[in-house]
């Protein structure tokens, strides 16, 4: 089934920000023709012509266009429940179909093929329902950055932002990050006081973009004005309870790039652990150039050393550095963390079989705890194989405190053998998941258990990225992947050798704008590893290329992307 074809183009994007600045507000009159085709479009089936309506609201720039943007940025699918339970119906039939094959002859019967094909097309058309409003906020927020209007900004500003449903207070704050509107200031830095602290984050966020640093380290009048509202109380957020909203803070700090708040970053990281090192010293690196490879005692140091010379060096920053990298906890890939809550995914779909070219194996971390070795590399191993060996490596050198988590995912709902102990779900097609309830410590016990769970896995199928990562940001399955988890994950590793070829959303812009609403107040750092990844989309289904979606994937939330 075709996808739609306007979802997540750039080009669009631009026309539809221009038209906004170009054609001016409506009137009354073209505002009631404008709303009446809107309506009529909500309402109906088609994808393609929702999103067309969502982006003309940009272009009416006034306040009533901002209400109905508010709604649909809080659009629930109807019906969702009963279309997921048709989904989940449709994926075991799929799902039966090949275990036939695979204990039977090895092949498809016409009749069996026919019956796998009209299901495929059933699927398509549930994912494309369910996919609607993640499109639809998607546009939404681009609609609200149009807007120039000072009413219309004020429209967002009271109605948004103390809006009832986070997805709108959190979707208006990103809007507001690309709008100089003077009126959001204040407003955005009470929200540094919300008891939420997914909104906490997200006002921190806020004000880290529009208080930022221009291209020659200085800040222009509206970033000025920001930093002097919203200075001391982005200072006291290094302070807050919620490990989220110190890393989103400490970020929005380095961007604003002032000596005076080195200090106060470098005292506050002496009180911080695990992942939150990694992002503090690169804070400071941000905004000094230096880095101390994440040792608190050795910042100490450098800040009293260069205490006087800090506006100069902030200036300047100069790269350099002292200390040794000591982050002793895991590698995979050769991409390393300090992180004691992680959860890997990991592609499992059909060219995973195909041979690993070039693979040469890391050396562990310094300190690292060895491997013993369950898993061997033949002379040509599989990507799967290799898969499976750092793994093993990486989950052998968590501390008995850490707690993990394992997706492997392909594109329909995976078996589990019963003297393999493979725990999974069959909520999220094309999913297996170890340990589907909870996160577990890394205990030798559990370890063991990951090991088995991990040697039964199959290559097949293709790569439903989204629902993967999805359910990596809900590991209980029994939320939504914006849902703050108590002791849920702050690291994923994601590892891929192609790009989305099935599952609910395949437009790689797309899943990158949701996993970014998604993150917002949650922080998660996403690792990504690209394995001989494909210069493009099969066939140009997309115009992004797949190694820029991966290293976005993982700039734009807080990770390293290696290239293997």
């Amino acid at each position: 089934m075709a996808r739609p074809c306007l979802a997540g183009c750039w080009l669009g994007t631009l026309l539809v920000l221009g038209a906004a600045l170009a054609t001016g507000q409506d009137d009354d009159a073209t505002w009631r023709q404008r709303k009446a085709r809107v309506q009529r479009a909500l309402q109906g089936d088609a994808l393609d012509e929702k999103i067309e309506a969502v982006r003309e609201l940009g272009s009416a720039d006034r306040p009533e266009a901002v209400d109905v943007l508010l709604q649909v940025l809080d659009w629930k699918v109807p019906k969702e429940k009963a279309i997921r339970d048709q989904k989940g119906r449709i994926e075991k039939e799929l799902d039966a179909i090949l275990d036939r094959v695979r204990t039977g002859s090895g092949r498809l019967t016409p009749a069996e093929r026919n019956r796998y094909g009209t299901l495929n097309d059933e699927l398509d058309k549930l994912h494309e329902r369910l996919a609607t409003a993640a499109y639809l906020r998607r546009w939404a927020t681009l609609a609200l950055q149009a807007m120039r209007d000072e009413a219309a900004h004020s429209r967002m500003i009271e109605a948004g932002l103390s809006h009832e449903s986070l997805r709108v207070r959190t979707g208006v704050l990103t809007a507001l990050r690309a709008i100089p509107a003077e009126a959001s200031i204040p407003r955005i830095v009470a929200l540094l006081g919300d008891t939420d602290s997914r909104v906490r984050a997200a006002a921190a966020e806020a004000l880290g973009v529009m208080g930022s640093a221009g291209p020659d380290g200085t800040a222009g009048d509206f970033a000025g004005k920001v930093r002097a509202a919203a200075r001391d109380e982005l200072l006291g957020s290094l302070e807050d309870p919620r490990w989220e909203v110190r890393s989103a803070t400490v970020f929005a700090l380095a961007r604003w790039r002032e000596a005076r708040v080195v200090e106060p970053i470098v005292n506050r990281m002496a009180s911080e652990g695990g992942r939150l090192i990694e992002d503090f010293d690169r804070a400071l690196k941000e905004l000094t150039g230096h880095t101390c490879q994440g040792q608190t005692s050795a910042w100490k140091s450098w800040l009293a050393a260069h205490r006087d010379r800090l506006e100069e060096i902030v200036a300047k920053r100069e790269p350099t550095s002292d200390g040794e990298d000591d982050r002793t906890v895991i590698a995979f890939y050769g991409v390393r963390s300090r992180s004691k809550r992680i959860v890997f995914v990991v592609d499992c779909s059909k060219s995973m079989n195909e041979p690993a070219k070039n693979y040469i194996p890391q050396p562990p971390p310094p300190g690292s705890r060895p491997s013993r070795r369950v898993f061997s590399l033949s002379p040509e191993p599989t990507r799967l194989d290799v898969a499976r060996y750092e793994l093993e490596s990486a989950i052998t050198a968590l501390s008995d405190d850490s707690r993990f988590g394992v997706i492997a995912f392909h594109d329909r709902v995976g078996k589990a053998s019963d003297n393999s102990r493979l725990e999974h779900t069959e909520e999220m097609g094309g999913l297996e998941v170890f340990q589907p309830d909870r996160l577990v410590a890394a205990t030798g016990p559990e370890k063991d258990r990951a090991y088995r769970w991990l040697g039964a896995l199959r290559a097949e199928g293709q790569t439903n990225l989204y629902e993967a990562v999805a359910r990596a940001f809900d590991p209980t399955g029994k939320g939504t992947p914006e849902d703050a988890v108590e002791d849920g994950p702050d690291s994923f590793f994601v590892l891929t050798d192609g790009v989305p070829t099935s599952g609910m959303i395949r437009r790689m812009d797309v899943i990158l704008s949701e996993v970014a609403r998604w993150n917002v107040g949650r922080r998660i750092a996403i690792q990504v590893v690209g394995l001989e990844v494909p210069e493009r989309a099969p066939g140009g289904s997309d115009p992004m290329r797949p190694a820029e979606f991966l290293r976005r994937l993982a700039e734009e939330n807080g990770g390293e992307y290696g290239v293997r």
